[in-house]
């Protein structure tokens, strides 16, 4: 069984975001996985398909265009380099339109910017507070609210539970941490205490992001920011999507070139050919074999011995040759050598 700590936080959790309640809300999620307008392939600007067309007769000279896949891979590299310009036209007549807004309104959007980050503190108080701390413009939001909970008070009034959980919210109590602390603003005197240590804590941190606002405005009218706007992010994002496909179609076409290309031999022209030469490995050179002088297998009383002389003939022509007298064995020896010889 749930505990009571455990269904306040489901019921805390069930006011979070589930998706799109609206109509307008659920035809946008629908297109959240289309692609992006820029970096499909067709091209609609009048000044892009000029340049497309004047790039494709240009650039042509520099590439070996052989099959229809090689001409398809040249037309996307070709597209690719004019949204390439596109992106960058557009990224820099968006820095000026930025610069230009800082100047005249910063304090308004940056106002903005911290009212819509405020309006996400109930759901996650713990991060959102931090970051509307660390800004000036959300400095004086935060003090603003503070002085606006610690009015009702002041005024012999008391907290509602929107007051309360507002104020929590403020402290950047979540979770179980809020679950302890029902009973937070009963002590008017503690509570105004802690009002006025977290607005004096404001107010000193306010004057270092002064000058820190300053110099990021300052660098806003310049082109410069340490943020950039979400329009100067996606017009990069194009950009670098079309720049992998321009140098991914230029890549495949350059090793379709360094393949080597293929010998056709007409018939007829392959009677006149010349034959060509044998290959001599001029290296490798051939060593005549040495003459051998005749030999033959004598038997010895110590045993065969190869005597360097011609041939017998008969068996009684090789007598002479011998210095000792034969057994019987070394006849017999000597005869199945003539007859092999035979």
């Amino acid at each position: 069984m749930a505990t009571v700590r455990q269904i306040k936080a489901n019921q805390r959790n069930a006011q979070d975001s589930s998706g799109p309640k609206t109509e307008e809300g659920k035809a946008q999620s629908r297109g959240n996985a289309v692609t992006h307008g820029m970096t499909a392939i067709v091209v609609t600007s009048a000044d892009d398909v000029a340049i497309i067309e004047r790039r494709l007769d240009t650039w042509k000279d520099g590439y070996v265009l052989k099959t229809d896949d090689d001409q398809w891979l040249y037309s996307q590299m070709i597209v690719s380099t004019a949204k390439i310009d596109r992106c960058q036209r557009d990224e820099a007549e968006l820095t000026t339109y930025f610069a230009s807004r800082a100047e005249m309104c910063w304090n308004e959007d940056q106002t903005v910017l911290a009212e819509e980050l405020a309006a996400k503190l109930a759901r996650r108080p713990g991060l959102v507070s931090k970051q509307l701390g660390v800004t000036l413009h959300g400095s004086r939001w935060l003090i603003e609210r503070w002085r606006s909970l610690g009015s009702v008070l002041e005024s012999g009034g008391s907290w509602t539970d929107f007051d309360r959980s507002e104020a929590l919210d403020l402290l950047g109590y979540e979770g179980p941490m809020r679950v302890d602390i029902e009973d937070f603003g009963v002590d008017v005197p503690e509570t105004l205490k802690l009002i006025g240590f977290e607005i004096e804590r404001l107010e000193h941190r306010k004057e270092g992001l002064e000058a820190l606002d300053a110099r990021e405005r300052s660098a806003a009218a310049k082109g410069l920011r340490i943020e950039p706007p979400k329009a100067l992010k996606l017009i990069r994002r194009y950009e670098a999507a079309h720049m992998r496909r321009f140098h991914t179609a230029r890549k495949q076409l350059q090793t379709r070139e360094r393949s080597a290309p293929e010998t056709i031999i007409v018939p007829e022209m392959a009677q006149s050919l010349p034959t060509p030469p044998p290959l001599v490995d001029s290296q490798k050179t051939v060593k005549p074999e040495p003459p051998q002088a005749p030999h033959s297998l004598m038997p010895h009383r110590k045993g065969l011995l190869y005597v360097e002389v011609e041939p017998p003939a008969t068996l009684r022509d090789a007598l002479p040759a011998l210095s000792a007298p034969m057994s019987r064995k070394h006849r017999r020896a000597m005869e199945k050598l003539l007859n092999h010889r035979r």
